[in-house]
């Protein structure tokens, strides 16, 4: 249960997250996930590791103050974008291992992303987050 920074780059990041705790708001280190995204979603704090499950909150302007104001990017040091967490398996003892299988090529599939895009939902593919048009209207999907 001992953080690993394995690289000069992950302690560096560390060390910059560190430093900002001056600016964030009080509590900060105690907080919850779901305290910590919401400060992110009313604009409370300007950086915040998060992932998608949050997407639909954060781009709706009836929950926030953010909407079109953020984006993905990489986390500090390590070059990568948290925008995963989410996987798609299939039980090996399942006796419907084929449908199974139907149904995420399916809900993974490019015309169903395209349609959970607007919502806020997990996206999984490359060629839905770059989408030109999708990007016009929801620019954190671009990152």
């Amino acid at each position: 249960m001992r953080p690993a920074l394995d690289s000069a780059e992950a302690a560096k990041a560390l060390e910059f997250m560190i430093s900002l705790k001056d600016y964030a708001p009080a509590g900060t280190l105690s907080y919850t996930w779901t305290e910590s995204a919401t400060a992110f979603q009313q604009g409370d704090v300007g950086i915040e590791i998060i992932f998608p499950d949050w997407t639909a909150a954060m781009i709706d302007p009836k929950e926030s103050k953010v909407v079109g104001k953020w984006a993905y990017a990489p986390i500090p040091g390590t070059g990568h974008v948290a925008s995963g967490g989410y996987a798609w398996a299939v039980n090996g003892y399942s006796k419907k291992q084929k449908e199974a299988m139907q149904f995420a090529y399916w809900a993974t599939s490019k015309e169903v992303q395209m349609d959970l895009a607007p919502a806020g939902a997990t996206l999984s593919r490359a060629s839905v987050m770059t989408d030109p048009g999708l990007n016009a209207n929801y620019p954190h999907l671009a990152v």
